[in-house]
């Protein structure tokens, strides 16, 4: 061994030394006194976190419901708009008006969606009907036997 390699300590560079070091994180109070370590019930931290992780959930699940409650609010608006100038449009334009009753009266299927516009009922399709224009019509087979 060689001697430059090896010194020895005294007392004083061994308190030289520690007073030099920062203790410990906070388990060294101000008195120097080291307190024992506090171990916790992993499960109770476990326990915590899923706590914590729900919380968080419901707040977000709470945010994307205000959003999408937020988006239908906007696209209802929008739609209230651009139908009330398409039928004030109509209401000063005969042509535009007409072909906007075609319109409706060929989309609309529902009549209380028809009876708004005062547009006539449809006729319900009987056996005969659907034949005629090639649709069949399973509730109106003949030999049935259900």
């Amino acid at each position: 061994m060689n001697k430059e390699s090896f010194t020895m300590s005294t007392p004083s560079t061994i308190i030289s030394a520690a007073a030099s070091q920062p203790p410990p994180s906070s388990q060294t109070p101000a008195n120097g006194i080291q307190t024992p370590r506090v171990f916790k019930d992993p499960f109770e931290s476990l326990d915590a976190a899923r706590n914590r992780r729900d919380k968080l959930k419901k707040e977000l699940d709470d945010f994307d419901n205000r959003l999408r409650q937020r988006e239908d609010k906007l696209a209802k608006r929008k739609y209230f708009i651009a139908g009330r100038e398409v039928l004030a449009e109509a209401a000063q334009d005969i042509s535009y008006g007409a072909s906007l009753m075609a319109l409706l009266d060929r989309r609309l299927r529902h009549d209380r969606d028809r009876m708004l516009f005062k547009l006539p009922p449809l006729q319900s399709c009987s056996e005969n009907a659907a034949e005629k224009i090639g649709v069949p019509n399973i509730a109106f087979r003949s030999g049935d036997d259900r």
